[in-house]
């Protein structure tokens, strides 16, 4: 426990739940706050699901009750992420507005550093949200890296990873009894670390063809310079420099590093239903190849039977299985020494039969549960949990519960979901699960337990042909949008962005040109329209992300802006009338993944946005909260007076990403990267009306 002046760090106890709940439901900016609170049953049982190592609160002693306003945990699993054996995640960081100023901050993530070196976790995990700057910038000075993407996720956070314990526990043996002292007196790690700046990219190294980080640390005179392998979890060589800056290269045990295994698969279809499991962590992927849905109908993953082999609905970690098929059916096996599982999913004209056979040995609990995480891919039209169907929208009609799993909105075990994409005509029916409840819309945790459980995976389909509008003889006519700073419409080649659109004095596009500002999750955009690659909008691991502004530079080649690395190019095209006014923007990438062109739109006050699909009904939304909704085609009522369509002309698997934020609304238009180039259509019109233009 720690104490200084009015603060107490001191551990979770039951009895903290209430405030706790209270605390990260209170303000908007909690890093684990869920639409419509959390009880304290809810912060009770989500320490519990994500095998809480240690929870720390920070308490004001000051008054006559003490006030709690801090948190921060450490989790082998967060639901979205998992950890390797000798690994936790750092996780529920949150200080109350007012306190984020003091030592709190540095106390608590000592407290948490120090925990995990005392219990024997070598690596420290976290994911962060950009614009959380206080915890993203504590996380850094402490010397946090990053090890995979740059940016945001689809989840708003990214992924850091301190392998300071690691560090520290590497050197300890080899240092003289005087250093051994000054490592035992640290007591912030603050002070210990080089301070790493904003810019994540320039963590990881490349050294004779393998990835590495370096450390800098410094404790009572002393520094060591470290050289960490972070796909073994090793140390691969260290040197120490006394007071006297005299340099020691420390003998440390040289081990053997194996090769990381890539992704390989079992795969069996029956018809057009085909799914896939991965021999690594035993996820399964079902696809329909007659739906017309970029990525799988369903994504599953296997219950934990080892503490050290979780699984979350963002990574999984490998495991050993025995993956085979036997007639139409994936079998997979795993063994640990009291609980043993097989998994049977059989594929049918009609969808897949998952079956779970847990054996339990020996003394265990019979209450013993393995979790697993079923992710739907139908991202546009409805759930039905049993009450009718609502939005599979994340925050639009269910409350998304991703940051706190415990809290998702509990399924009848007798009821079946129904998930329905009316304009692509798809649906998926899953019934049998038992207890759990949908965390979003399109996120379901549930639990196996001793025994068998059967959950059938129902999909019926009758294809849509998407039939687009022609190009219009507006966009034929359009002429290339220039560079003129001054103009109402204007491009800046070296930022390689729309940096202005403006009708009548006002703005169509939020552009802060020649400013840089942030939206969302802090992506920089210094315009109101730029375009980035991105992994691709059934990725897992990070999905489409916030439209960050990544390190590129652009030329003008013709008509064509051309980038990141000559692998994304786009133009931006113009007509204007006494009725319409179109911006028609083509947009070309390569490799894989998609491109995605964001826009960020004026909303005149008050108004909402229309959402349709294909040539369903339009559904009016209100943007005074934040969620997120997938679309094909979107209208704005915007505050230059005009309202804003837009629509896919031609392109691969055009859909539109809508994000609601508190620094307004993020639009992205996605298409599959690939040599035919996208069109999108931007038409204001002088009408208030929206899509119901389009009939």
């Amino acid at each position: 426990m720690s104490t200084g002046s009015h603060t107490t760090i001191r551990p979770f106890t039951p009895s903290d739940a209430d405030q706790v709940a209270t605390l990260l439901t209170a303000r908007a900016d909690s890093p684990n706050r869920v639409t419509g609170g959390i009880t304290a049953e809810d912060v009770l049982r989500e320490l519990q699901l994500r095998r809480t190592v240690a929870f720390f609160v920070a308490e004001d002693t000051s008054g006559e009750v003490p006030e709690l306003y801090g948190t921060l945990g450490l989790f082998r699993t967060s639901g979205r992420r998992t950890t390797a054996p000798r690994e936790v995640i750092a996780d529920m960081f949150y200080l109350a507005p007012g306190r984020r100023g003091g030592t709190a901050t540095g106390r608590l993530f000592a407290a948490s550093l120090e925990a995990v070196f005392d219990a024997g976790y070598d690596v420290l995990r976290l994911t962060v949200n950009p614009a959380n700057t206080t915890a993203f910038s504590l996380y850094r000075r402490v010397g946090s890296v990053c090890l995979r993407h740059t940016t945001a996720g689809a989840d708003g956070n990214v992924e850091l990873v301190n392998h300071v314990p690691l560090v520290l526990r590497a050197v300890a043996p080899h240092l003289d009894d005087t250093a051994r002292a000054a490592l035992r007196a640290i007591t912030s790690f603050g002070s210990v670390t080089a301070p790493r700046g904003a810019d994540l990219s320039e963590d990881l190294e490349i050294e004779d063809g393998k990835p590495v980080v370096r450390y800098r640390l410094r404790f009572g005179g002393y520094s060591v310079e470290a050289v960490v392998d972070p796909l073994h979890n090793v140390v691969d060589r260290a040197v120490l420099t006394d007071p006297n800056g005299i340099d020691h290269a420390l003998a440390l045990p040289i081990r053997g590093h194996q090769q990381p295994v890539g992704p390989q698969f079992v795969e069996l279809a029956v018809g057009s239903i085909r799914a896939t499991v991965d021999t690594r962590d035993g996820l399964l992927r079902v696809f329909d190849d007659r739906a017309d849905v970029v990525g799988p109908l369903l994504t599953a993953t296997l219950p934990n039977l080892h503490e050290d082999r979780l699984s979350g609905w963002r990574d999984s970690q490998p495991r050993v299985l025995d993956v085979h098929t036997v007639g139409d059916a994936i079998v997979v096996i795993e063994h640990s020494e009291d609980v043993s599982l097989r998994a049977e999913f059989e594929i049918g004209l009609g969808g897949v039969r998952r079956t779970y056979s847990l054996d339990v040995a020996g003394d265990r609990p019979p209450q013993w549960t393995g979790e697993l995480y079923d992710t739907v891919g139908l991202r546009h039209g409805t759930v039905d949990i049993g009450d009718g169907p609502v939005s599979t929208a994340s925050g639009v009609d269910l409350r998304d519960c991703s940051e706190m799993p415990s809290a998702a909105v509990p399924i009848d075990s007798t009821t079946g979901l129904i998930w329905e994409d009316a304009s692509r005509g798809v649906r998926l029916g899953c019934s049998g699960m038992q207890a759990g409840g949908l965390v979003t819309g399109t996120l379901l945790a549930h639990r196996v337990g001793p025994g068998t459980q059967t959950v059938d995976v129902t999909v019926d389909l009758t294809p849509h042909h998407t039939v687009r509008q022609p190009i219009s003889e507006h966009i034929e006519s359009a002429k290339p949008v220039e560079t003129v700073p001054n103009s109402a419409l204007a491009l800046d080649v070296d930022r390689g962005v729309l940096a202005r659109w403006r009708r009548d004095g006002h703005r169509v596009l939020s552009t802060p040109w020649p400013r840089t500002s942030a939206i969302g999750p802090n992506p920089a955009r210094s315009g109101g329209l730029w375009v980035t690659p991105e992994p691709g909008r059934a990725d897992r691991d990070h999905g489409i992300g916030w439209g960050a502004a990544q390190s590129t530079s652009w030329t003008r080649n013709s008509e064509w802006l051309e980038g990141h690395g000559g692998l994304v190019r786009w133009s931006a095209r113009h007509h204007t009338d006494s009725v319409h006014e179109i911006l028609a923007v083509e947009v070309e990438g390569g490799g894989h993944g998609d491109v995605v062109v964001w826009s960020t739109p004026t909303l005149a006050r008050g108004a909402r946005i229309g959402v349709r699909d294909g040539a369903g009904p339009e559904t009016m939304l209100d943007v005074d909260r934040r969620f997120e909704v997938w679309t094909d085609e979107l209208s704005v009522p915007t505050a230059a007076g005009v309202t804003l369509r837009i629509s896919n002309i031609t392109g691969h698997h055009p859909e539109i990403l809508v994000r609601a934020t508190s620094s307004g609304l993020l639009v992205g238009c996605v298409t599959a990267a690939a040599d035919l180039p996208a069109l999108w259509e931007f038409d204001c019109t002088d009408t208030v009306s929206t899509l119901s233009l389009a009939g």
